[in-house]
């Protein structure tokens, strides 16, 4: 095994700057030595392999330490093959005593198709660590030595499957799946309609419209998708939304021509587009009050819906979800606070610029963050944070007297139970207020906007 500790160390070198991307890695014949990006300061990590030596079909495995975790700083592992060009990278969870591990086939990534030394980094915010493996590749001749369904379940193309000696390609008119079979078979099926021999043409069918409302307010996202079936695999649909009198006056993108997350060849699927401006990823939205049409199209096929825009009801403060703004402050920890066998009401704000997500609100005891609490019950009309800007209302119904927490995202927001604005509550109640808290990377932010039937205190910081 191979480990490799890297001190940090410091150099200032006026008027001389330097920055090496991935791109300038690669080279033939004898190469340089990686120059990993530049780093200042935090402490070391180190990376390991659990062998020197590999050989196609072994599992390699990959472990090392983290010293002083930070705050929101993924560990990034990246690959280079023999002539130092990238193949991939990932980001690796760390554990909180700083381990981690990460164990990669040799033969679940065609970057494994050349032998030689390869090249291993690991980066840590500022901070690296480098070792080293060998590969004997023999990739391609694996690959061809399996079932032709292993193959193309494992990257692949359906033309390019290679069968054994004496057997012939087909392809399943159905759904494109390869096959090996005898000559006379091959030649049976193809008669009869159920294979061929060569992939089609790119085509699209079942093409439609869905999710789109049938009123929205000014300003409001529209929300919809385009699905569609096929064997396709190119450009993304145009979308356009139409006035009363045919002008347009909303397009997803003048210039695309290509799909935003590429599909490197034809394949039989049904692929999903959610309507969206290509270039900011927003949902359109309409200020003006007006009967439209959304219009969709992809070479020959289109699919067009109607909606309305019209004015926000206004309605008086008792109607609203949530009748209580809620009060921001600086000035301490925020602790909503409920009467025992009540029902309240928690608005919150979302913005979303990702496809939408699950919710993920939970409560638990003060004692037991671990643990959902059963004596409180939340409830909500949507269970996913739809792309762009929303706003979700939770309904909790508490029951007995007690001390939560309330997570929307990650950390808890303390919750007191049987308790008002005059009741001695304090920091202590919540065990975790204080604590350093390792969160997954926010992919979406929020705020509590309003309140129905919760209170809110603030109490000194821990």
């Amino acid at each position: 095994m191979k480990t490799l500790h890297y001190s940090i160390i410091v150099i200032s070198l006026i008027g001389i700057s330097f920055f090496i991307g991935e791109n300038a890695y690669g080279c033939l014949g004898n190469c340089p030595p990686i120059i990993p990006p530049p780093h200042y300061t935090s402490p070391p990590i180190t990376v390991s392999t659990n062998l020197e030596n590999y050989s196609t079909g072994d599992n390699i495995v990959l472990v090392g330490h983290v010293f002083n975790q930070t705050k929101n700083t993924p560990l990034i592992i990246k690959i280079f093959d023999p002539i130092r060009q990238f193949q991939f990278d990932k980001n690796v969870p760390v554990s909180l005593n700083g381990n981690y591990t990460w164990t990669l086939s040799t033969v679940d990534f065609w970057s494994f198709d050349a032998s030689g030394n390869y090249t291993v980094l690991a980066q840590y915010g500022q901070v690296y660590a480098i070792t080293h493996f060998n590969l004997n590749s023999t990739l391609t001749q694996y690959l061809y030595s399996q079932s032709p369904l292993w193959q193309f379940r494992n990257g692949m193309a359906a033309q390019d499957v290679h069968c054994h000696a004496g057997l012939s390609l087909i392809l399943k008119k159905e759904n494109f799946a390869p096959a090996c079979v005898h000559s006379l078979t091959a030649t049976h099926l193809i008669l009869n309609g159920w294979a061929i021999t060569h992939l089609p043409e790119p085509f699209i069918e079942k093409f439609a419209i869905t999710g789109l409302q049938q009123n929205y307010t000014i300003g409001q996202s529209i929300n919809a998708t385009v699905t569609y079936a096929g064997y396709y695999w190119y450009k993304e649909p145009d979308v356009k939304i139409l006035d009363a009198n045919g002008t347009q006056i909303w397009y997803n993108c003048a210039y695309c021509s290509a799909r935003t997350e590429a599909i490197p060849s034809p394949s039989s699927d049904t692929f999903t587009y959610v309507v969206r401006d290509y270039g900011s990823n927003k949902l359109p939205m309409i200020n003006k009050t007006g009967t439209y049409t959304m219009v969709a199209s992809l070479d020959n096929k289109a699919a067009s819906a109607e909606f309305t825009v019209v004015k926000p009801l206004m309605l008086p403060a008792s109607f609203e979800s949530c009748d209580t703004p809620y009060p921001q402050s600086n000035t301490g920890v925020a602790v909503l606070y409920m009467p025992a066998n009540s029902t309240g009401k928690l608005c919150v704000d979302y913005s979303n610029p990702n496809p939408p997500r699950s919710t993920d609100v939970r409560i638990f005891e003060a004692q037991h963050l671990s643990e959902d609490t059963k004596d409180i019950q939340v409830f909500t009309p949507q269970d996913n944070i739809p792309q762009g800007n929303s706003t979700i209302v939770y309904t909790l119904k508490t029951s007995k007297v007690g001390f939560y927490g309330l997570t929307l995202f990650c950390y808890g927001t303390p919750l007191a139970v049987g308790y008002d604005n005059q009741s001695r509550i304090v920091t202590n109640d919540f065990p975790w207020l204080g604590q350093t808290f390792y969160c997954p990377m926010q992919s979406y932010t929020f705020h509590i906007s309003g309140l129905s039937g919760i209170g809110v205190k603030y109490i000194p910081y821990p």
